[in-house]
């Protein structure tokens, strides 16, 4: 990371340009997001997946910049206008799985907070991890620790809500959740948003607990999102702040299936989840989580 970044930019777009990378990766996301979005014209396969490499790519790239070239990455964040974090000492930090999320986290840091990573563990991935894959993941959550001054929460899928929340509260650094981490229990009912996807919305089941934290203590949260400029490799940080006081959980929820709508119609190739969207993802009229 010693290059320019322009430099290295280009650097980054010829391997994806040019070599296999990924390859063996990409077809059950191409599969996926044609059953969803309709069938793509070869141009748009082929956009599709350059921008899902590249998408994979600079996220292991953003991984090693904030641990070794901190002011690069904050030099490659664009913050959009009138984006501030809160003035408070207990916003809560809240993003989806689109575009790079990591630089947001880098750039709460700059501004002198102190995240609370919280993982909710799930079985889902756990099968398409290969012994490489496992290795860099162990040593990301471990950054995850540090990031979140030494320990990060991790609640457990068998953990009740109501402990999750307690250990939320016990907690005086920021919290930083996913609105969208997917719901993988067999229960019926539960919380959903609704992904408008190509001619059809579909049903997304989701854990949204934290919901509660932010109504019935009238927390202030901070959404962000970090989108990829394809053509210079600069990322754009927004910030949108909310209020929990007064709010109700279907309107909190409703605000996160808006903003995770927005985002996959800005640039559906920025979602993380395709290679699972065949899993995540049920017809509205279907009544049951399978």
């Amino acid at each position: 990371m010693v290059l320019p970044w322009p430099v290295a930019y280009r650097f980054f777009r010829l391997v994806v340009e040019r070599t296999p990378l990924y390859a063996h990766k990409l077809s059950q996301r191409l599969s996926n997001v044609q059953n969803f979005l309709g069938p793509l014209s070869a141009q748009a396969r082929d956009d599709f997946v350059h921008k899902q490499k590249m998408l994979r790519l600079l996220d292991q790239v953003d991984y090693w910049l904030i641990r070794f070239r901190p002011a690069k990455a904050s030099a490659i964040t664009q913050v959009e206008k009138n984006g501030n974090w809160l003035d408070s000492p207990d916003f809560m930090a809240l993003c989806n799985h689109w575009g790079a999320g990591f630089l947001g986290i880098h750039h709460l840091r700059e501004h002198g907070y102190t995240p609370l990573i919280v993982f909710l563990e799930t079985p889902l991935f756990r099968r398409q991890i290969g012994v490489l894959n496992t290795t860099y993941q162990r040593m990301r959550r471990r950054h995850y620790h540090q990031l979140s001054g030494g320990s990060a929460l991790t609640i457990k899928p068998d953990e009740s809500r109501s402990s999750g929340l307690r250990r939320l509260l016990k907690n005086h650094n920021h919290p930083l959740m996913m609105t969208d981490s997917p719901r993988h229990t067999k229960r019926s009912g539960g919380d959903s948003l609704s992904l408008k996807m190509g001619q059809s919305r579909w049903r997304y089941p989701v854990e949204a607990g934290f919901t509660r934290l932010i109504t019935r203590h009238g927390r202030e949260f901070v959404e962000f999102s970090v989108a990829f400029d394809y053509a210079s490799g600069q990322r754009l940080l927004r910030l949108r702040p909310g209020r929990g006081h007064g709010q109700s959980r279907q309107a909190l929820l409703q605000r996160f299936q808006d903003s995770l709508n927005q985002r996959l119609a800005e640039d559906p190739a920025q979602w993380q989840f395709w290679h699972v969207a065949d899993t995540l993802l049920h017809p509205e009229n279907e009544n049951t989580v399978p």
